[in-house]
C-alpha cells in the first residue's frame, strides 16, 4: 500500500506587525472543506488547528519549510544590495558633514596664492 504525500494549500498569510517573528498562516485541509490556522514564532511552528493528535502534523512541517524558503535572501535582493553599494551617490549625511569640516581644514591649512609677493593695489 503506498501512501500519498499531502500538499498544503495555503489561503492567508498574517504577520503580526507588533512583532514580526509571529506569523500565521491558513492552510485548507486536504479534503478542501476545512481551514486551519498554523501559527510560527521565529520559524519554528507552534501550533496548528487540525484535529492531529500527534502534535507534528504536516500543515507544520510544510508551512515551516514554506516560511524558510520565503524568507531566505533572494539572488536578485543580493545582487541589488551589491550594486547599491557600489552605485548609490546618495552619501550618508554623517559622511557628508565629515567631507565637509575635512574640506574647510584642507582650506585654511592652504598656503595663500602669491604670498611670497607683497601686496599692492597698483602692478
Amino acid at each position: 500500500m503506498t501512501q500519498t504525500q499531502k500538499t498544503v494549500k495555503v489561503l492567508a498569510r498574517v504577520e503580526f506587525k507588533s512583532d514580526s517573528r509571529k506569523i500565521c498562516y491558513q492552510v485548507l485541509s486536504s479534503h478542501g472543506a476545512d481551514v486551519y490556522t498554523t501559527c510560527l514564532f521565529d520559524g519554528k511552528a507552534t501550533g496548528c488547528s487540525c484535529p492531529a493528535t500527534n502534535g507534528k502534523c504536516y500543515h507544520r512541517t510544510q508551512v515551516e519549510q514554506i516560511e524558510r524558503i520565503r524568507s531566505a535572501p533572494s539572488a536578485k535582493s543580493a545582487t541589488f544590495t551589491e550594486l547599491k553599494r557600489v552605485y548609490d551617490v546618495r552619501q550618508n549625511p554623517s559622511t557628508r558633514a565629515t567631507d565637509l569640516v575635512l574640506e574647510a581644514k584642507r582650506r585654511q591649512a592652504a598656503p595663500l596664492a602669491g604670498a611670497s609677493r607683497a601686496f599692492s593695489l597698483m602692478r
